[in-house]
């Protein structure tokens, strides 16, 4: 019993921590392209942001490949339609953890900035996760860290994904005695419900959403850059000014090319 506990928290740190970190850093190098291009008047915030959560939604497919090899190995309940729950969990708190990556990636000034939130946060939804301290040991002074933790949901969704219905038979570690452990009697231990499943899985997708629609106000109206300076779009004056300036670099790199195709032909002759 204590190694699945063990394993399943393992599952929602390393999804936690792959997802947010990877989208800290790939966001990281491509704000200063959208900054610029934004600037420009390229595009508008609301277009970039569709289309980039289209475009890595079957990346967030990875944590799929990841739950099928994992939950095999390990030997969690072979039931066919806890794998299927399980591989929903650690879908929704990939997404979460995304989303959660990019609104710090949003507002932070800069990666050393990025990456110093970044853990931080973390280590507290892990604390609050269920696995450290049990919820039901939780003071009502930090009540809010609890519910605020996405590791919270996911952890007691696979808790009781794993244990609901099931039956364990070994010896008590006290008397060296058998003894029959059922997993409603686990899921109690560590302070859930059994009837919460759908609750979390909800709680999950909903963070999801709140994050990322965050994520984009943050773009939207504070315009934050890599310097944490206000992107304000460019006056026309400014913008007939760098369109002039592109178009000037454009000839003299077409000239250049030219130059060295001619060259080149003179010295085939």
């Amino acid at each position: 019993v204590q190694d699945r506990i063990g394993v399943l928290f393992f599952i929602m740190t390393n999804q936690a921590f792959g997802g947010l970190f990877a989208t800290i850093n790939v966001f990281l190098e491509e704000r200063s392209v959208f900054v610029k291009e934004r600037s420009q008047r390229y595009y508008r915030v609301l277009p970039y942001f569709l289309a980039k959560t289209l475009a890595e939604l079957p990346m967030t497919l990875v944590p799929i490949v990841f739950g099928c090899v994992s939950y095999w190995i390990v030997g969690l309940n072979p039931a066919a339609d806890r794998f299927l729950l399980f591989l929903l969990t650690i879908y929704l708190t990939t997404f979460v953890a995304e989303s959660l990556g990019l609104v710090i990636a949003a507002i932070a000034p800069n990666a050393a900035v990025a990456n110093g939130i970044a853990p931080l946060l973390l280590v507290f939804f892990l604390l609050f996760g269920g696995f450290y301290i049990n919820n039901a040991n939780i003071s009502i002074a930090f009540v809010v860290l609890e519910y605020w933790s996405f590791i919270k949901y996911g952890y007691g969704a696979l808790v009781v994904n794993e244990f609901a219905g099931r039956t364990f038979v070994g010896n008590d570690p006290v008397t060296n005695m058998p003894s029959t452990l059922t997993g409603e009697q686990v899921i109690r231990q560590l302070g859930m419900d059994s009837n919460n499943v759908t609750r979390d899985l909800v709680v999950l997708l909903a963070m999801g959403i709140v994050y990322r629609f965050l994520a984009y106000a943050i773009l939207r109206f504070l315009r934050k850059g890599p310097r944490g300076g206000d992107l304000l779009p460019l006056s026309d004056t400014d913008a007939s000014e760098f369109a002039a300036r592109e178009d000037k670099r454009l000839t003299l790199e077409a000239a250049q090319a030219q130059r060295r195709t001619d060259a080149a032909k003179r010295k085939d002759a």
